[in-house]
């Protein structure tokens, strides 16, 4: 993550968006060990984190409390889904107050901008010309997570997806489930910004280069327990 050539650029300048990096870090390594040890106060603060998050960068952290939820949900934890709402929810009370004041300004033009009657984030794509601008944006994207050009960064995160899957020691329940809480989180961000039809900015994606990063850390780290000869030619390779 420190020599990602995307953390020098955000390192060069202030802006909430380029803050957003560090907190998904510690926003995934929150989830891995509140799934290990989970309490109502320690998902009750988890969930209070995600509302800070959505606080700095609303256009990527939308993401991460539905996600949360979903993942409790496939963890089988159920009986602390309130309580992550609830810390969530805590988070909202100065942007629900700030509605009842104003006749829920803000909702009202949520509300107009999904339903057609007006364009604050954007001109809308049609969807031939979304497909091609998230194309080459989640393209530009992975080449900003390391220093490989672009062919060859592409087959990395090709090799560590299909090694990660049908690597025999995914047995191991720790370790499956971070990978597929990594990919999964890729998978749903990716399939939230084809149904968001604006123009995609560029600095809505600087966060999700972090769970593209863990993917092929965790394939790296499998390869240098198990067959490290491998990760050895592997590396001369690139």
């Amino acid at each position: 993550l420190l020599l990602m050539p995307l953390s020098f650029r955000l390192a060069a300048f202030h802006w909430n968006a380029n803050a957003m990096p560090a907190f998904i870090i510690l926003y995934f390594l929150s989830l891995f060990m509140v799934l290990d040890h989970p309490t109502f106060k320690r998902v009750f603060l988890f969930g209070l984190y995600v509302g800070f998050c959505l606080q700095i960068e609303a256009a990527f952290a939308y993401l991460l409390f539905p996600f949360s939820f979903l993942v409790f949900i496939f963890a089988k934890k159920f009986k602390y889904l309130l309580s992550l709402c609830l810390g969530f929810g805590v988070t909202l009370i100065p942007q629900v107050l700030f509605e009842i004041r104003h006749g829920f300004m803000m909702t009202k033009l949520f509300l107009d901008e999904f339903s057609g009657k007006a364009q604050v984030l954007g001109q809308k794509l049609p969807f031939n010309i979304r497909l091609l601008d998230r194309k080459q944006n989640f393209l530009d994207l992975l080449n900003q997570t390391n220093h490989l050009p672009p062919t060859p960064a592409r087959l990395l995160l090709l090799f560590s997806a299909l090694f990660l899957s049908f690597s025999s020691h995914l047995k191991k329940a720790r370790f499956n489930r971070e990978f597929l809480i990594s990919l999964g989180f890729l998978t749903f961000a990716v399939l939230s910004y084809f149904i968001y039809s604006p123009i995609l900015k560029s600095w809505y994606l600087y966060s999700l280069t972090i769970p593209l990063v863990l993917l092929v850390a965790l394939a790296f780290t499998r390869l240098s327990v198990t067959k490290p000869g491998l990760l050895l030619c592997f590396a001369l390779i690139f």
